[in-house]
């Protein structure tokens, strides 16, 4: 879809870019407020989109992974329901990792808009679920060889028809789920977000008449194109090629490459994947759209941040990946923690690529990994089963002109983190110590972000425990002079006070009273630590980030 840039009125155009952005925030706001479990309510792991039949038109700016994951899956569920299919009041539902291009927990809900019975839209809430079955409590074992051992599959089948649930779909899929309130509360306030998204683009389409809306909502995605392939035809043409390793997929602790060639050609950039690793017997094998979304996100971050995310912004990024490896796996393949763990390697690969093509405007390597901690178990206190599921950030990487920044989310997430309160109210779970990791920022003229420090302590029953990681050997690596971070570490205290140091990629049942002790990695630092300015180090060894 490409129309003449001549011929529409640019401030109605921006009115209308502005107003779906709003739709899509929106949806994010409903979701979040009608949330039941923490993760989506407090930790605000969720995204929202609005289509024009198979293009992504707007999405709110929620998760950066989602950039890619939402682009791909609406345009395969138009493919397979297309525009004859769908009725007012349905909606779609499906975790089918080839199609939303996540893991099982990520719970994609479609639907259909109508206005006066005519298609005119669609819109997409996705969101982490804390449990959807599996052999361990969050739905996220490292131990996974398939997929049939992460949790319960849903094909893209009807979660709505004519407005109604259809209540077999939710009762099967909540009879494989650890937490089926959870899950029922979670996937109601999906439903409610995509009402509200189509309530208001249906205003959209009467202030504007069908026919009008639809060249408009083809414009501003033509409009992200042009801008982006303005910023990327501002960047130097060349290529470059950047190898980084994951340290083992849990059942090895061999280091598994992910290679990347990065070529920018005047307006379009092109990235390849070959070279990387074959299918990995755990599970951080990634379906398609994650190495997509990767890629999205860099340029994105790179050329022009500011572009609006929709189908036109991303037509300028040509994305090639080997088949049957790990950024491109087989169907079947174990994937639960490919989101936590890969996708953050497959981002720093690609950020080493650009880095040699762009020196001075790439930080170096962040934190590098989600760090998920997973605990279920059975709560004594209302004697019924939980999930809490975390993912932390760590310290960010250290760029031309500027520290990284300390204890944050970086690169494929943008979740919050959970309120110590929030978990102690919602789990029988104390935390016990949450702060930065001392001088775990790589060394340089500018320092690494500081890594997160935090202690979670088990209270009066046995839990499974989820641990995956990466970065445990290897720091973020730093750059122009600039060292590596600090690698993240994983302890198990018990009760009797036996320190126990654990992998990176664990699953493992505690005793009542453990304690479990996660320092995230330290940011990468940049230039050389020698021309590092006196008074910010002191300020530092001030405030007890640096020790003397």
């Amino acid at each position: 879809m490409n129309h003449d840039a001549g011929t529409v009125d640019p401030v109605g155009l921006e009115v209308t870019r502005n107003a779906l952005a709003s739709v899509a925030e929106e949806m994010g706001a409903t979701l979040i407020r009608s949330a039941y479990s923490t993760n989506i309510k407090d930790r605000r792991d969720c995204s929202c989109a609005i289509y024009l039949r198979d293009a992504m038109i707007a999405q709110g700016e929620h998760i950066p992974y989602h950039l890619g994951f939402m682009h791909a899956a609406g345009r395969e569920l138009f493919r397979r329901f297309g525009e004859d299919t769908l009725a007012e009041g349905d909606a779609v539902v499906t975790n089918d990792p080839w199609i939303t291009g996540s893991h099982l927990c990520d719970i994609l809900v479609y639907s259909p808009v109508f206005h006066d019975g005519r298609l005119v839209a669609f819109v997409a809430t996705m969101a982490h679920h804390v449990d959807v079955g599996g052999m361990a409590s969050g739905s996220c074992p490292p131990m996974a060889t398939q997929i049939y051992q992460e949790g319960v599959q849903i094909p893209p089948v009807l979660l709505q028809r004519g407005g109604a649930f259809v209540d077999d779909v939710v009762a099967l899929v909540a009879a494989n789920l650890r937490t089926p309130r959870d899950f029922r509360g979670d996937i109601r306030a999906q439903v409610a977000a995509n009402t509200v998204g189509a309530r208001r683009v249906v205003e959209l389409v009467e202030r504007h008449g069908p026919e009008a809306f639809v060249e408009l909502a083809g414009h501003i995605a033509d409009y992200s194109e042009r801008r982006m392939r303005a910023a990327i035809a501002a960047l130097p043409d060349g290529e470059a090629t950047f190898e980084d390793v994951l340290e083992g997929d849990g059942f090895t602790d061999e280091l598994i490459p992910i290679r990347c060639t990065v070529r920018i050609a005047g307006s379009d950039v092109y990235v390849d994947f070959a070279g990387s690793a074959r299918p990995a017997t755990g599970s951080l094998n990634a379906p398609p759209a994650l190495a997509l979304s990767c890629a999205y996100f860099v340029v994105k971050a790179l050329a022009d941040p500011h572009v609006p995310a929709n189908d036109g912004a991303y037509r300028p990024i040509h994305v090639s990946l080997p088949a049957n490896s790990i950024v491109d796996a087989p169907v079947g393949a174990a994937v639960s923690n490919a989101n936590p763990v890969t996708g953050l390697r497959v981002a720093d690969t690609l950020f080493g690529a650009f880095a040699q093509l762009m020196p001075g405007r790439v930080a170096a390597a962040s934190s590098g990994s989600l760090s998920a901690l997973l605990i279920g178990g059975r709560d004594p206190r209302h004697d019924r089963p939980y999930a809490y599921i975390e993912t932390y950030g760590g310290g960010q990487g250290a760029r031309d002109g500027h520290d990284g920044f300390d204890a944050i989310m970086t690169n494929m997430s943008n979740t919050r983190n959970a309120p110590v309160e929030a978990i102690e109210l919602a789990y029988p779970l104390l935390v016990e110590r949450y702060g930065v990791v001392e001088d775990s920022g790589g060394r340089g003229r500018h320092r690494g972000g500081l890594g997160i420090h935090r202690e979670v302590r088990i209270l009066d029953h046995r839990a499974q425990v989820t641990i995956a990681g990466d970065r445990g050997r290897l720091g973020p690596w730093g750059l122009a002079g600039g060292e590596s971070g600090t690698p993240s570490s994983w302890t198990r205290v018990t009760a009797a006070g036996d320190r126990l140091p654990l992998g990176s990629k664990v699953l493992f049942d505690a005793d009542p009273g453990d304690l479990l002790v996660l320092r995230t990695a330290g940011g990468g630092g940049y230039g050389d630590p020698a021309l590092r300015d006196p008074d910010a180090a002191d300020q530092d060894r001030r405030e007890g980030l640096v020790t003397p």
